[in-house]
């Protein structure tokens, strides 16, 4: 944590320096008055008199060199300390100041020569042993840098200074030792900026973000003014997705300092989290053209515009970042995440890899390899490294978050008879009827399994998977994750992979194919022929990409004979033709009430495509270009779904040659 150093101002005895009037030491004491007193203006001015009057006057050398370096005026100090010091080679306030002036200036080597000087003669010295490890630090000799710290701590053991620079050197290679110095600094000093802040910083790297907000807030406090505090206040706010308050320190810390392109950028950033995409894609436009950091900056253009679905621009965005610095790999890892919604399945690998050259523990690569993968029918490699959706990944714009359980994870080690296990659920609706199929397979090998879903799949997943699963809501798991103890937890979508899952080619049925899903009895439904699912969630990332706008199928709610009913949850029926299917369904298991009823369902990505297929019924899918993995990169079946069809775009966001098909396939359907 880099500070402003503070530069001696008390008073000299040049001890052999005469002056050649006695006008001149009464002119000395009268600015060295001012200048404790903080009126820098007069002093200076004093200072200046003095020199005009006697050049080589070492004392006020050495007062308007340390006045000097107070203001930042490194360069106009450094020769007024140089001379002082050859004429006064044994002055401390002379010698360190100098120090100080020759590193803020980057002239780190001559920075430590010039206080070695000093601790030749005086290797006690607290201060020079301080000064001496940060110009260690600064020149990459953090061994040495440690030892002059402990050295200072040594002499000095209740140094505020000697304990924060040897806890911010310490933050990343030893963490605790460095909480534990900040934590003795606050035990004095309660209101130390310094230690609040970097304590807080600590606490952020392990994920505490709650103590890190409050410990910054102290900081604030302190200094409501340092830019730092602000920005990084804004990033854990952003981690706690408080976004709002998170925008209002960052326009703080802009307003500190206008220019400032990282500012610019968290900026940015919170404004694309907020929706507010426009204001967002202008602010790093901004950064980018008043000459921000290229790479930096272009990477978050690119991901402002992967989010928006925009994905042959966000590539050009992370190209760009690559052509000036082409070893960063997280833009690596998110120039392959645009390829493969481009379809570039080949260019993605190949994108992942780098990034896992560059930084073998890369979840974001590991997370898109997986995808991949799973997309290939490479289903170990891909089970294995669709684990790092846990590492930051985003699924469906959401954030998946790992609940803290006590137990371990099942991996799919051989229970001891008559062990319980705890299945969680994540993620969205679909996922959770695409991977219910894998819980019967745990009946056969716990005692006890507890499964814990959404509250609207609770009533169909209890009918579907009987009595020996024990189905609860989302709710009620937590009282009982909180009053019972297991021997395992899993989360659902984990179960491939303990189990070592690997769908059989298509027209081989296994335990894990075929239907499973089973409606709970209830008075019959009006009879229906075909159902409608045209879009998902909005809030899904890929949504603009997957849904199709609903005046594409006006050629189709034309065909005669067909009774078309919607199936989109909450959007009733914007066109007329439409019958409203799932007017008052509650659940899921209402839901699957009205599509048991149906002849045929046509839907986009989403759960409904899941619910319909995993009942058996007929489902013809209506798929992007560039797929999610789970149903494969080619081809009209699906290895998950006996009775699914699918209608691929033939490029990006081309639908009229998918609803072209269905529409002749819809004719074939009547003729048979």
């Amino acid at each position: 944590m880099r500070q402003s150093s503070s530069c001696s101002i008390d008073a000299v005895d040049a001890t052999g320096q005469t002056s050649p009037t006695t006008a001149i030491p009464s002119t000395l004491d009268r600015a060295l008055t001012l200048h404790k007193a903080g009126q820098l203006d007069q002093a200076q001015t004093l200072y200046q008199e003095l020199l005009q009057h006697e050049p080589e006057y070492p004392d006020a050398q050495q007062l308007l060199g340390a006045l000097l370096c107070q203001r930042g005026e490194y360069a106009q100090a450094l020769p007024l300390l140089q001379r002082a010091c050859q004429q006064m080679p044994h002055h401390r306030d002379a010698r360190l100041n100098l120090a100080k002036a020759q590193r803020s200036l980057a002239q780190h080597p001559n920075a430590l020569a010039t206080v070695l000087v000093w601790l030749e003669r005086h290797p006690q010295d607290v201060d020079a042993l301080v000064l001496q490890g940060r110009c260690l630090r600064t020149l990459g000799r953090d061994g040495e840098a440690r030892q002059a710290f402990e050295s200072a701590l040594l002499h000095a053991p209740q140094s505020p200074e000697a304990m924060l620079q040897l806890a911010d050197l310490l933050q990343t290679s030893a963490p605790a030792e460095a909480m534990a110095l900040y934590r003795a600094v606050l035990n004095h000093s309660p209101n130390q900026e310094r230690a609040l802040s970097g304590l807080a910083m600590l606490h952020k790297a392990r994920g505490e973000l709650e103590p890190a907000r409050q410990l910054l807030e102290r900081a604030l406090a302190v200094q409501p003014e340092r830019l730092a505090t602000h920005t990084n206040l804004g990033n854990v706010l952003v981690e706690l997705l408080q976004l709002q308050p998170a925008l209002e320190h960052y326009q703080r810390a802009l307003a500190l300092d206008p220019k400032n392109s990282g500012t610019q950028i968290n900026l940015g950033n919170a404004l694309r989290l907020l929706g507010r995409t426009e204001e967002a894609r202008a602010m790093l436009l901004q950064c980018l053209g008043s000459g921000g950091e290229i790479s930096f900056v272009c990477n978050n253009l690119g991901i402002l515009e992967s989010e928006v679905c925009n994905h042959k621009l966000a590539t050009a965005y992370y190209c760009r970042a690559l052509e000036h610095d082409p070893d960063q790999a997280d833009v690596w890892a998110n120039l392959g995440s645009s390829q493969l919604a481009l379809g570039e399945r080949a260019a993605a690998r190949q994108s992942y890899g780098r990034a896992l050259e560059l930084q073998s523990d890369s979840s974001v690569a590991r997370f898109g390899l997986a995808n991949v993968d799973l997309l290939e029918g490479r289903w170990a490699q891909g089970w294995q490294n669709y684990e790092l959706r846990w590492m930051g990944s985003q699924q469906a714009g959401r954030r998946v978050v790992r609940p803290n359980l006590p137990w371990p994870q099942w991996l799919g080690q051989a229970p001891i008879p008559g062990q319980s296990i705890f299945v969680f659920h994540e993620q969205g609706f679909g996922d959770t009827l695409h991977f219910m199929r894998f819980l019967p397979l745990l009946a056969q090998q716990f005692g006890r399994v507890v499964f814990v879903c959404q509250p609207s799949l609770v009533r169909l997943a209890r009918a579907s998977l009987g009595h020996r699963i024990e189905v609860v809501s989302s709710d009620q798991g937590v009282v009982i994750a909180q009053n019972s103890r297991f021997d395992w937890q899993v989360p659902l979508l984990s179960l491939p992979l303990a189990l070592g899952v690997a769908p059989p080619p298509f027209g081989q049925a296994n335990a894990v194919t075929g239907s499973y899903l089973r409606v709970p009895a209830a008075d019959p439904a009006a009879p229906l022929q075909v159902g409608l699912c045209w879009a998902g969630n909005s809030e899904h990332s890929a949504d603009a990409l997957r849904s199709v706008p609903l005046a594409h199928f006006d050629s189709l709610f034309k065909l005669p004979g067909v009774q078309w009913h919607a199936l989109v949850h909450g959007a009733g029926c914007p066109d007329p033709r439409l019958h409203d299917a799932l007017h008052g369904a509650q659940d899921f298991a209402d839901t699957a009430q009205r599509v048991r009823a149906l002849d045929l369902i046509i839907s986009v990505d989403t759960a409904m495509a899941h619910l319909a297929a995993g009942m058996g019924k007929p489902v013809w899918l209506l798929n992007r270009f560039a797929p999610d993995w789970r149903w494969g990169f080619e081809g009209e079946h699906c290895v998950w779904y006996p009775s699914l069809r699918q209608f691929r775009q033939p490029a990006p966001g081309q639908w009229e040659p998918v609803l072209q098909a269905v529409e002749q396939a819809l004719c074939d359907w009547q003729t048979l």
